[in-house]
């Protein structure tokens, strides 16, 4: 999150011939989140105390409620993600992408719950956008808004932090241009993980899907994150993973019920 640099005084250390101080100042840009926070005398082990002003714990914790809120909210990045949205919901939605790599299979699905989760976000939503009937489904409900244009009435948020967010955000369109940019897949080096797809540029992480296989050879999975880093790196590629070469890819349409 970028800061407007706001102005601040602080006096110089320098002592001036009579014993005070000299009286030169130098600004200094201040993080407006922390702008009338209490000072760290009014903290300990990171909690606020009583100060001799007589501030009290619960300004402190209303005051690092607030930062937080302000620091997860990623409202800003909507507007950018909505032709994103589109693409998805053409080209990519319901459908089984079925990955061929040197003799194993990869049926990947793709589901309107997934789009959240890619973009790096996680929100809440007013009662009245809940769809009536079945099961309610936040990141769907999401999904919808963006298409139908009622993203103002969404609260989204950084899922972990602006940095996983943009990290995300920047691979997204590179996944959306699948099966073209996909060189090969690698065993994943982490548990949360089955497999990792992509490129030396960009990686997807996929874990196995309860969907119905399409293809009998192939088991069906999901993209559950994004990286922008070489899908070779120690913290993508299992010791020992070779990297499978995309040999093939066929895309089965959604069902018409």
């Amino acid at each position: 999150m970028a800061f407007m640099p706001l102005s601040s005084s602080a006096t110089l250390g320098a002592s001036s011939p009579g014993g005070g101080q000299s009286g030169l100042r130098a600004e200094f840009p201040v993080d407006p989140l922390r702008a009338g926070s209490p000072s760290r005398g009014q903290y300990k082990h990171g909690f606020p105390m009583r100060g001799r002003k007589g501030s009290s714990r619960l300004s402190g914790f209303l005051f690092f409620e607030r930062v937080v809120a302000v620091r997860k909210d990623a409202s800003d990045v909507v507007d950018s993600i909505i032709p994103l949205a589109r693409i998805y919901q053409q080209n990519f939605l319901d459908r089984h992408m079925i990955l061929d790599f040197g003799g194993v299979s990869l049926d990947v699905c793709w589901r309107k719950r997934h789009f959240m989760h890619l973009c790096g976000l996680d929100c809440t939503v007013p009662q009245r956008m809940y769809r009536s009937g079945g099961r309610v489904v936040k990141s769907e409900v999401f999904f919808d808004a963006l298409l139908d244009g009622r993203t103002k009435e969404l609260k989204p948020v950084h899922g972990h932090n602006v940095g996983i967010t943009r990290d995300k955000l920047s691979v997204l369109p590179r996944l959306l241009e699948s099966p073209d940019g996909i060189e090969g897949m690698v065993e994943s080096a982490s548990r949360d993980y089955d497999f990792f797809f992509g490129s030396e540029l960009w990686c997807a992480g996929i874990t196995a899907s309860d969907e119905q296989p399409v293809d009998p050879d192939a088991g069906v999975y999901a993209a559950r994150t994004l990286r922008s880093i070489s899908i070779m790196s120690r913290s993508v590629r299992a010791a020992g993973s070779v990297l499978r070469r995309l040999d093939g890819c066929r895309i089965i349409p959604p069902r018409l019920d």
